[in-house]
């Protein structure tokens, strides 16, 4: 009879381990689903920013001409959390010194030539703003487009 109650003893003690074991297992695989939830919302938050960042800079692509200019807005894609900030402006290239070229006796190198008159570039970025939860994320792209699609005021126009 002695030995009935100590394996009795025994079967309890496994149930409880075997308990604490599960519940430990069952709060380790809860905390990883829920991060996995809330990485997949992150990339696909990501992934919809992209995309209207990306339509956003294709407008202004699209346009004849730019004009310089900075604004903020919301996107509007139905659920108004994406807010968003640009700005197109003119950028100047430097021009650097090119050295002459050292050639072999035999080897006719022509003159490098670039356009004297391309010194600018335009610029076109637009930053994205989100939040998630408590959390706030940014996402930036920009684009460089030639000097041609950029409208320069005349003088006229600037004293006016």
């Amino acid at each position: 009879m002695i030995r009935s109650r100590r394996r009795q003893g025994y079967i309890m003690v496994e149930t409880t381990v075997a308990i604490v074991i599960l519940g430990i297992s069952a709060i380790t695989i809860h905390g990883v689903i829920r991060e996995a939830i809330r990485t997949r919302a992150q990339v696909q938050d990501y992934t919809h920013v992209r995309l209207l960042l990306e339509e956003f800079i294709a407008e202004k692509e699209l346009q004849p001409v730019l004009f310089e200019d900075r604004g903020q807005g919301t996107f509007d894609d139905g659920t108004g959390r994406f807010s968003y900030t640009y700005s197109v402006e003119p950028i100047k290239v430097p021009h650097p010194v090119f050295p002459t070229p050292i050639a072999p006796p035999d080897v006719r190198i022509p003159k490098f030539q670039y356009d004297e008159g391309a010194n600018l570039l335009v610029r076109v970025s637009v930053t994205a703003s989100w939040t998630r939860g408590t959390t706030e994320f940014q996402e930036s792209m920009e684009v460089l487009l030639p000097q041609d699609r950029f409208a320069v005021p005349r003088a006229e126009e600037l004293d006016a």
